[in-house]
């Protein structure tokens, strides 16, 4: 009798049990999905449909692949096995799902909406709901995780931003009606919330600061390979994204270190290690804007490099200026193609079969000559969508 009253009392309970089962699957949906994503910088699984170009999507697919496969996914994972010990990797994910599926809402997508009430039943039904809104603390911030995640908010600001205002004007064609813009910049605060709820060292820090770390140490590789995509952080970007993550990597793993090998003299000693990673940090990041700031002279100069009444159309922040250009019927044109944003864009004129390549950050020459009086459409195939008209996209008149 004693023997059937102990198993009965290890049972699990419900609540676990359907938590396990709902967030399990959930998590297998979410990496299933996220799978292919991860793999565009170097293989593309899909071939173009109508309103979608896979080549100009390959760093929003790593970048989806990271926040919704490795960030929300995985920690839905961490937290299958003894849910309630881990309550902050929940409480991330809850946060997480709150902003996923508010820009996804945005959209007013019916599989977002069946997805977020999955979601809510898994959150529901979590064994320790009162530990979702515990912010006790057992102890002190980590100063090294916290310094990490305050630099990383300082230089993921100015990225959300330019991703919201693009969305939010709706530039960038395909990128605009996907909410790409959008979701790229949840990533940025998806990012900095996992940092800073990993500084707090509650229950599960440890789970969500590796997976921190190795999520922008990924991004990081990622956009070293993808550095003039739509919304790559680019080459430099994609170094300090991966040294960031080698030094969250770091700092975790020494905040995770024995405490009795912190005593007499070699306390004093490695207690300088985890600032030592940071100033690294830092330091790595100092000397490759210094390096940077050359190469971006250069670029700037290089606007000016042009025949002298030689018009010019710049394109910046995914439209072109001017969008509107008067020529005469019979003239050479040389138009000046100056390209100040970080990303390939492309001048296409289909009633000249002109198509320009501008590559990202200089200037280049279309040669023509319009022969037809009448008035043209120009465009940027990259990002115009073909559907709605909207995009990059101006007017050229050819008067008699």
């Amino acid at each position: 009798m004693a023997t059937i009253a102990t198993s009965r009392g290890k049972r699990l309970p419900w609540r676990t049990i359907v938590f396990s089962i709902l967030a399990g699957l959930f998590a297998l949906l979410l990496m299933a999905d996220a799978l292919p994503g991860l793999l565009q910088p170097w293989v593309l699984l899909s071939g173009p449909e109508p309103g979608y170009t896979p080549e100009l999507h390959r760093w929003h697919a790593v970048m989806w692949g990271i926040l919704s496969g490795v960030l929300f996914g995985g920690s839905l994972v961490s937290v299958l096995w003894r849910p309630c010990s881990r309550p902050l990797v929940m409480q991330f994910v809850a946060l997480t799902g709150i902003i996923l599926f508010g820009v996804g809402m945005i959209n007013r997508d019916l599989a977002a909406f069946i997805l977020m009430v999955v979601f809510l039943l898994i959150v529901a039904a979590y064994p320790a709901p009162r530990a979702l809104l515990d912010v006790s603390r057992p102890g002190p911030f980590s100063r090294p995780l916290l310094a990490l995640s305050l630099l990383a908010a300082a230089l993921l600001a100015p990225n959300a931003w330019h991703n919201s205002y693009w969305q939010l004007i709706g530039v960038g064609g395909e990128h605009a009606t996907l909410y790409h813009w959008a979701f790229s910049a949840a990533l940025d605060a998806v990012l900095v919330l996992a940092g800073l709820l990993t500084a707090t060292k509650r229950p599960g820090w440890r789970t969500l600061g590796i997976m921190t770390g190795l999520a922008l140490l990924y991004l990081g590789v990622a956009s070293i390979a993808l550095p003039d995509h739509d919304g790559s952080w680019g080459m430099m970007g994609g170094v300090v994204s991966a040294i960031g993550g080698l030094a969250f990597l770091t700092a975790t793993a020494w905040e995770m270190r024995p405490s009795a090998l912190t005593s007499g003299l070699l306390a004093q000693q490695t207690r300088r290690v985890p600032y030592g990673i940071v100033l690294l940090a830092v330091l790595a990041l100092a000397a490759i804007l210094v390096t940077a700031i050359p190469r971006w002279a250069s670029s700037g100069s290089s606007h000016t490099a042009r025949i002298a009444g030689q018009p010019v159309v710049t394109a910046q922040d995914f439209t072109f200026a001017p969008d509107k250009m008067q020529v005469q019927a019979g003239e050479t044109i040389a138009l000046s193609l100056d390209n100040r944003d970080g990303y390939a864009h492309q001048f296409d004129l289909d009633a000249l079969d002109i198509h320009v390549p501008m590559p990202a950050s200089q200037t280049t020459l279309a040669r023509f000559r319009p022969t037809q009086p009448g008035t043209y459409i120009f465009y940027c195939v990259f990002h115009t969508n073909n559907a709605t008209g909207q995009g990059m996209v101006g007017t050229l008149i050819v008067a008699p």
